[in-house]
């Protein structure tokens, strides 16, 4: 479920930019439901690695592996944009 659910996702959010690149302005709303879709199937996966973590950890470290796992996506969502910069202190050839 997990595996289809992340193809799924990648498919529909690879989609949506056939609109921008072949559509007219028309065909944006594809780009909308695209992303809208996207975002359904993405949240969906997130909810269902909860689940799986809930039931892979014992009982007595549950609630510690779980803060420590969403602390850690949570970090690293909030460095995620920051990657994109990381060009402008690497120069040369090694970043690309």
């Amino acid at each position: 479920m997990h595996a289809s659910l992340m193809v799924l996702t990648g498919v529909v959010c690879i989609t949506g930019i056939f609109p921008v690149l072949y559509g007219t302005k028309a065909h944006r709303w594809m780009l909308t439901a695209s992303s809208i879709l996207g975002r359904l199937f993405i949240t969906a996966t997130f909810a269902i690695v909860y689940l799986y973590t809930l039931e892979l950890y014992p009982t007595c470290i549950r609630n510690g592996a779980l803060g420590a796992l969403a602390t850690c996506a949570r970090v690293g969502g909030a460095l995620a944009p920051y990657i994109l910069n990381f060009s402008d202190l690497v120069s040369g050839k090694s970043w690309w």
